[in-house]
This record gives C-alpha cells, sequence and structure tokens, in this order.
C-alpha cells in the first residue's frame, strides 16, 4: 500500500514537472491622443485579461498610460498576469529582453508556447531595409523586426511560437513568418485595421479560449466581421496559397475615401496616367479569369450547379471597377486642366506674379479649397489674442482670397468640356460615402470568398497554428 502511495506521489510530482509553459506577451494601445480618457484598444486589453484570468497562460503586457477608464482596467490583475506599466520604449525593450533571457536560461524550453500578441496602431512598411513594419509606442514608434532575434532564438529551441500583430498594415509581419511558426495579421501590408466590437481584431481576442487552436480561432474572427475594410491574413500554406492569388489584384477595391480625412481611393489614383487605366483593366479581367476557374473547381469538387458567393463578388466587383475607372479617368481630366491652367498663367505676367507669391502650383490649383482655408483662418483668428500670430492669419486669409479669385479668373477661361469634366470631379471626389460603400461590399464578398476557398483546400496533416492549442 505504501509502494503504492509513493508511487502515485512521483507520477503526480514527474507530471507537473514535465508540465509546458504558456506565456504571452501583449503590446497594447500604443499612440493614442493624451486627450481621450481611454483607448480604441481597450476592449481587447479586457478579452486577454479574460483569457488569462480563465486560463493557464502566463500573460505579461505593457499598455499606453495616462487614460483613466485605461488604467481603471488594469487596477485589478489576476495572479498570472504581470503588469509592465505603459507602453514606452523603454517597457517595450525590457519586455524583449525579457522573452530573450527566458529562452536563453530554458525558461522556456522544448514544448513551450510562446504566443507574442501586438495589439496598436501601425504604419506601413516606411523602407526596402525593413522587413516588416513599425507599430506605435506611448512615445514613439519600434519595428517589428525587432523580434527577428526572439522568433528565431524560440525555434531553434524547440519552442511553439506565434506573433499575432493586429495593427494596421500587419501584412508586414508575415515576411518573418516561417514553417515551424504561427503568424496571424489583423489586415494586408497597405491596409488599415479597424477596432470596433465587431472587427477582426477584437473578434480574435474575445475568441481566445482554453483548448481551441489558432487556425479555427483566426477563421471564426474572419467570419465574423463583415463590417470593416481589413484583410486579416494567416501564415499556414492554405492561407499564403489564398492571400498569394488575391491580395495584391484586390489591394484598390479595398480603397476607399471618407469625411474623417481616409482619401485612401484618391492617394492611390491621384498620380494617373492613360497606362494606369489600362491597368486597372487589365487586372480587372485578371480577377475575373481567376474567379471563373475558382468557381469551376468548385462546381467539380461540390458537384454543384454553382455557388452563389461567386455571383455576388463578380457583383461586388463589377460595381466598384466601373466607379473607379470613372474616378481614375476623372482625375486624368482634372491633372490635364492643371497642366492647361498653367500654360494660361504662363502667358499672363500678373497672374504668373500672383501664383508666386501665394505658392499656386499645378498640383494644387484644382485640389485646395482656398474657401474652406479661409474660413479655418478666420476661426482661428476669433481664438487668438497674440497680435503677431494675428498679422500672420490675417496674412494667410489674404493669401486665400486671392488665390480664390486666381482659379475663379482661370477657370473661367476653360470652354463648356473643359467646364463640365471640372464639376464632374467636384462631384465624384465630394461623394465620397459612395466609396466607402463599394469598398465595404466588395471586403464582404471578399471574406466570404476566403472563407470558402480555405475551408475547401484546408489539409488534414496538422501545421504551426493548428497546433498552437491554447
Amino acid at each position: 500500500m505504501r509502494f503504492i502511495l509513493i508511487s502515485s506521489i512521483f507520477f503526480l510530482f514527474s507530471l507537473k514537472v514535465s508540465a509546458h509553459e504558456k506565456e504571452l506577451y501583449f503590446f497594447g494601445g500604443g499612440g493614442e491622443p493624451k486627450t481621450k480618457t481611454k483607448t480604441i484598444f481597450d476592449e481587447d486589453l479586457i478579452n486577454i485579461l479574460n483569457f488569462s484570468k480563465k486560463s493557464d497562460w502566463k500573460t505579461t503586457f505593457a499598455f499606453n498610460g495616462g487614460h483613466a477608464e485605461s488604467e481603471k482596467i488594469m487596477s485589478t490583475l489576476p495572479k498570472n498576469v504581470k503588469s509592465h506599466g505603459e507602453l514606452s520604449k523603454d517597457n517595450y525593450t525590457k519586455m524583449l529582453k525579457e522573452i530573450k533571457e527566458k529562452l536563453i536560461s530554458n525558461k522556456l524550453k522544448a514544448g513551450d508556447q510562446l504566443m507574442l500578441v501586438l495589439d496598436t496602431h501601425g504604419l506601413e512598411k516606411l523602407s526596402k531595409k525593413e522587413k516588416t513594419h513599425q507599430i506605435a509606442l506611448k512615445n514613439g514608434y519600434a519595428s517589428v523586426d525587432d523580434l527577428e532575434t526572439i522568433l528565431s532564438l524560440a525555434e531553434e529551441k524547440n519552442v511553439n511560437v506565434a506573433l499575432v500583430d493586429l495593427s494596421c498594415h500587419s501584412g508586414n509581419t508575415l515576411n518573418l513568418s516561417s514553417k515551424k511558426s504561427c503568424f496571424i495579421s489583423a489586415s494586408g501590408a497597405k491596409h488599415f485595421a479597424f477596432t470596433h466590437a465587431k472587427s477582426f481584431p477584437t473578434n480574435f481576442t474575445r475568441n481566445l479560449k482554453k483548448g481551441l487552436n489558432l487556425e479555427d480561432i483566426f477563421l471564426e474572427a474572419r467570419d465574423e466581421d463583415y463590417t470593416s475594410m481589413e484583410f486579416p491574413m494567416i501564415s499556414t500554406e492554405e492561407g499564403k496559397t489564398i492571400q498569394n492569388l488575391i491580395y495584391e489584384l484586390l489591394t484598390p477595391y479595398f480603397y476607399y475615401n471618407n469625411s474623417s480625412g481616409a482619401s485612401l481611393l484618391k492617394k492611390h489614383y491621384i498620380h494617373q496616367t492613360e497606362d494606369k487605366i489600362c491597368s486597372i483593366k487589365t487586372d480587372y479581367n485578371t480577377i475575373q479569369k481567376l474567379i471563373d476557374s475558382l468557381e469551376q473547381i468548385d462546381k467539380f469538387s461540390n458537384s454543384s450547379r454553382g455557388n452563389p458567393i461567386f455571383e455576388d463578388f463578380r457583383s461586388a466587383l463589377k460595381k466598384y471597377h466601373d466607379y473607379q475607372i470613372e474616378y481614375a479617368s476623372i482625375l486624368l481630366d482634372q491633372k490635364k486642366l492643371s497642366e492647361k491652367l498653367f500654360q494660361l498663367i504662363s502667358k499672363d505676367k500678373n497672374l504668373n506674379k500672383t501664383v508666386a507669391l501665394n505658392n499656386i502650383t499645378k498640383e494644387n490649383v484644382l485640389q485646395i479649397d482656398f474657401e474652406s482655408v479661409a474660413n479655418k483662418y478666420e476661426k482661428r483668428l476669433l481664438e487668438t489674442d497674440n497680435e503677431d500670430t494675428k498679422k500672420y492669419i490675417i496674412g494667410e486669409i489674404q493669401k486665400a482670397k486671392e488665390n480664390k479669385k486666381t482659379v475663379e479668373s482661370l477657370i473661367e477661361k476653360l470652354d463648356s468640356k473643359e467646364q463640365e469634366k471640372l464639376k464632374l470631379y467636384k462631384i465624384i471626389t465630394n461623394d465620397e460615402q459612395k466609396s466607402w460603400e463599394y469598398a465595404h461590399e466588395v471586403a464582404t464578398q471578399v471574406k466570404k470568398l476566403y472563407t470558402n476557398e480555405y475551408t475547401k483546400i484546408k489539409r488534414t496533416e496538422s501545421n504551426p497554428c493548428r497546433d498552437f492549442t491554447l
């Protein structure tokens, strides 16, 4: 009896010793304005803390400080959660050093799990030297490239590693992925990620539950969000296959203009040429052929008459394609009108002098609303008591009004067809909601298509994301 008891104790002890470590590092909330009482990332932080409370994962985090409501969330933490305070450059560096030391000292060893979650603002890739992109901290930015050493070290030690980047332009982070690791991004390299109750980042962090794997969590979070123009990505072979097939071709169809200042469509097409308009048509035809092929495979594999996903996708894409052709053509006409106006300027000494004094250029002559500029300065004038500032503002108001008169006098010299083109330019660039609606519908149909194709080619063998069970 005594032998059995001792054997049982030894068995239980050996189980405890051999248990694998599960470490989660969360970097969140960077770059939020000081004037706010909370951050747009607060709900994700709540989700991470809830997951930690209900699981056996050790969680370490840093989150942008200085926001009253955010601080309240962090005031009471579960026993298995450690805070490094605000997401400053110093704390970010300390956390990376801490992870590296755990790997070197074998506190994180073969079979253990390490999950890194980046949930902050993100930039586009800034240079060719950079492999990934930069993310916002409380007091600056840091490159995700900084994680490369840690990821390599984890793989060498056979630690199961996952990197989840939920920031804007996070598709760049997949450039660090390998066949041994699981990488997930909230959007593509050229697009924003979004933060609201049904966005991918919030869905993903909410769906973190003990016993689930990252591949299933990714697919579920993707399916739950039909409200955002984002393109979540995953490093599995299935994910890479679909992403490589459609992402670049569909990139312009996720762009839109809106009143909050996100003029992504205008930025994409601003330097328009006849060749670029032809390339829009060529890429559209390439997409159509690709969808035709996918539909044929779908019919063959399912022995069905057809899947409405493909027709719905074609319909959404055609609407936005036709709109973008019109939009790009009108921008090209606007570019030609600007060039003509400057030819008129060069022939008129008085106009030439006015333009030189007021900083009118070929690029801004038809794009800047000088009346709005004058109105903004007039509001600022009412808000200041400083005499030097008043003199500067009055000068800027006068400059804007002179610019307005100059442009109006030039426009009067255009013929009726050119005047009509200018009206169309103003209409289509002011109709921002339409581009948002078209982009939203394309994004919705792309998500359905992605899920359909992923399910169709999903392999039975394991992969790092499927094997990464929480």
